[in-house]
């Protein structure tokens, strides 16, 4: 029984260490969300927080999350009547919209969030 159950936490210990390595827990991430899931997710700060599907506020956003100005002319084009588009599908944002709910939810009853999406 002792073999046993010094077995089972070997290969215990050894999962959680394969899963805290893998994901990289460790490591400072500034953002969390970059490149294409960035377009994705767009949508969801211009319907809710922002209420403009246009993207115009990309041009005065100022934040953490966006301190390069080349970020909106890569990911978000221009036409040619000079208003953006997000060039990305809008499934994958309904589908991450309950989470984005729930985040957005937290940082609003959050005295140290921001509700910037």
């Amino acid at each position: 029984m002792l073999k046993y159950a010094t077995s089972l936490v070997g290969e215990v210990l050894i999962l959680l260490l394969f899963f805290v390595v893998s994901n990289n827990f460790l490591a400072e991430r500034p953002n969390l969300i970059e490149a294409d899931g960035r377009g994705y997710y767009e949508f969801l700060p211009a319907a809710f927080i922002y209420e403009d599907l246009t993207l115009s506020y990309l041009d005065t956003l100022q934040t953490d999350f966006y301190d390069d100005p080349m970020i909106a002319d890569v990911f978000y084009p221009r036409l040619e009547n000079g208003q953006r588009y997000d060039k990305y599908f809008l499934g994958t944002a309904i589908l991450q919209a309950p989470f984005f709910g729930i985040g957005h939810a937290w940082a609003h009853l959050s005295p140290t969030e921001k509700e910037d999406g």
